[in-house]
This record gives C-alpha cells, structure tokens and sequence, in this order.
C-alpha cells in the first residue's frame, strides 16, 4: 500500500525525518540565504553550524540526521528511514527515499499462522524488523550533492553518543513513564548536568 507524507518545511530543501515536533507558527519563517528546521535544539545548531563552516544543505541534514539518531531515538536513528527532496537554485528537484524496506526473502505469506490469520511475528520478534535505510540514504545524497567530508559531518554526532546531552523535558518524561525505566539508572548521571 502506497502512502503520502505531507510536506513539513519548504526552503532550498525540505527534509522530512518523520519527528512529527515541528512548531507550525502563523506566519512562515523566511531566510534570505539558508535555513535549517529540525524538532530538536542540538540538531538544528549543527545543521546551522556546517553551513556556517561552508557546507550546503545535504551536508547540514545529513549531519542533522545523525545527531537526531543521537538526541531524538525515538523518532529516528540508524534502525530507521525517510525522504530527503532536495530544490536546486536552478529549480530542479531531486528525492531520495530511504524508507525501511521488507528484507530480500520476505514473501507474502511470511506473517500468516496456519489458519490465514496474521500472527504476532509480524509485530514481535525479528521477524518484525525492517531494513534500515537511513545510513545508506545519507550516505547516496551526500555522495550526489554533498561538499564536506563524510566523517566532519558524523563527529558531531559521535561526540553527543560519547558525552552525553541534556534531554527535552518531554523525552525526560517519556523515559519516567517508560514501563522499563527502572533500568536507566545504569544510564543516567544525576550530576552531569546539575
């Protein structure tokens, strides 16, 4: 079955992670030379920080992407997928789709118990799990169209993984109400932050 995303954001690129936290205002939000639009604050200041230090959009959503798989897990990361449309000056558009994909010797009938009735392999177990394509699509529009190198745009990423980073209110609070929260102490330093 074949679905529509509709458009999150329109600049030079419009570049859709599925987050689904994009602040919508009255009035559109207008650059006069580039933007950078994600849903969550670490994110936008390294889209931000790669154009500044010269890249272009592909290198700021690739970079943008990964920190987002870093700070934002839940709504995307290297498990994952999505779309990048990309709107040259010139006009052209070019989209990249990166969607999760079934794995190569999944078949029809894959998801079905002796009686036709779908199981629950089709939502647990490994079975369940999709081929991931954001690695892959990062990596192809960036090889089309990006101009800073691959690993400059992971660091940022790497370092938030390695560091650490202060969570949203409303992650801190998705974690709370987390039936397995009990298992973050091991994660969590009380006073890193305080």
């Amino acid at each position: 079955m074949m679905t529509q995303t509709p458009p999150r954001f329109a600049s030079l690129i419009l570049f859709a992670f599925m987050t689904g936290n994009l602040a919508w205002g009255a009035q559109p939000y207008r650059a006069r030379h580039a933007m950078v639009v994600s849903g969550e604050t670490n994110a936008t200041d390294v889209g931000l920080s790669v154009l500044k230090a010269g890249g272009n959009a592909i290198d700021a959503a690739v970079a943008m992407g990964f920190v987002l798989g870093v700070t934002h897990s839940g709504m995307t990361g290297l498990g994952g997928g999505g779309y990048i449309l990309v709107r040259m000056a010139d006009g052209r558009t070019v989209f990249f789709d990166f969607r999760e994909q079934a794995p190569g010797r999944a078949s029809r009938g894959m998801f079905l118990d002796a009686n036709g009735k779908l199981s629950q392999d089709s939502v647990i177990g490994w079975k369940a799990v999709a081929v991931p394509g954001n690695v892959k699509g990062f990596e192809t529009a960036h090889r089309k169209f990006g101009t800073r190198p691959w690993a400059e745009l992971l660091q940022p990423a790497i370092k938030l993984a390695a560091e650490g980073h202060p969570l949203s209110y409303m992650r801190a609070m998705a974690f709370r109400d987390s039936p397995n929260s009990g298992r973050l102490e091991k994660f969590v330093n009380p006073n890193k932050f305080s």
